[in-house]
């Protein structure tokens, strides 16, 4: 089994299967460039508007629109390490510092330690 891909090792769903046939008549063009249909999807999934909705070809990409967005020259990204291994390269692309902070022993996120306080921490 391969892991380091994150892919799911599980056939899809028939519902998958389905709606993915459904749409096979419109595979020869390019979707839209602003998701509506699936931002307004995942919008009425979770009852929020759709304007709070960001989507992107992976996390890797919207991990990089929301440091492009956010931070730059200057900024510090703080993150637990080892971690996503995109966040320290994504981070540099956005012109900012990546600050990794240590794992426990036992590979856990250590909520009690003394994180760096060098640049203002924006609350989520």
């Amino acid at each position: 089994m391969k892991l380091s891909s994150n892919e799911n090792p599980f056939e899809p769903l028939p519902s998958v299967v389905e709606a993915v046939t459904r749409t096979l008549p419109r595979f020869n063009r390019y979707p839209s460039m602003s998701a509506e249909e699936v931002r307004s999807t995942i919008a009425g999934h979770f009852g929020v508007d759709v304007s709070q909705v960001a989507v992107g070809a992976g996390s890797t990409e919207v991990a990089s629109q929301l440091m492009h967005a956010f931070a730059g020259a200057g900024d510090e990204i703080i993150f637990p390490w080892r971690s996503f291994e995109a966040y320290p390269i994504l981070t540099k692309v956005a012109g900012a510092t990546p600050i990794q902070v240590p794992l426990t022993v036992d590979l856990r996120h250590d909520l009690d330690a003394p994180w760096p306080t060098r640049s203002p921490i924006l609350p989520a």
